[in-house]
């Protein structure tokens, strides 16, 4: 199911070499999974519509059609589950991540780790953020 694809992809730091992801890229991720993504981390479905870059009707278009995602929202998706996964393993809980997630921070210079994660180099960033964070060294 797709939502144990999230949570094997949320709570194993992985590559694109995971089998995990892989395979659910190779199935098609599910539209329902940005809602469900929305629920579990309590990211507001508009900030997760921005970050997998569709349109909210398009998701919901796809929701009520039990469509697969497009391959580079798909992508985005398990990118979002494994920035959630870090955020949690730092912060302690879903609650405390999505916060700081949706946060507009400094060293970002003032956009959100959510914003800043939408390319590969924003995407380091962050991890490089949340790497500092976990282990007490400067950010």
């Amino acid at each position: 199911s797709d939502v144990l694809a999230f949570e094997e992809c949320a709570t194993a730091s992985f590559g694109f070499s995971s089998s995990a992801a892989k395979s659910a890229l190779r199935q098609g991720l599910k539209a329902s999974l940005i809602q469900e993504l929305a629920e579990v981390s309590t990211v507001a479905p508009r900030d997760l519509w921005a970050f997998v870059g569709l349109a909210r009707t398009t998701i919901l278009r796809r929701v009520a059609r039990d469509d697969a995602l497009p391959l580079d929202a798909s992508v985005k998706a398990l990118q979002f589950a494994e920035l959630f996964g870090l955020a949690t393993s730092v912060f302690a809980d879903a609650d405390n991540a999505s916060a700081w997630l949706t946060k507009a921070h400094p060293a970002l210079d003032g956009e959100t780790p959510m914003q800043r994660a939408r390319t590969p180099w924003g995407m380091d960033r962050v991890r490089s953020i949340l790497g500092a964070l976990q282990h007490g060294g400067a950010v």
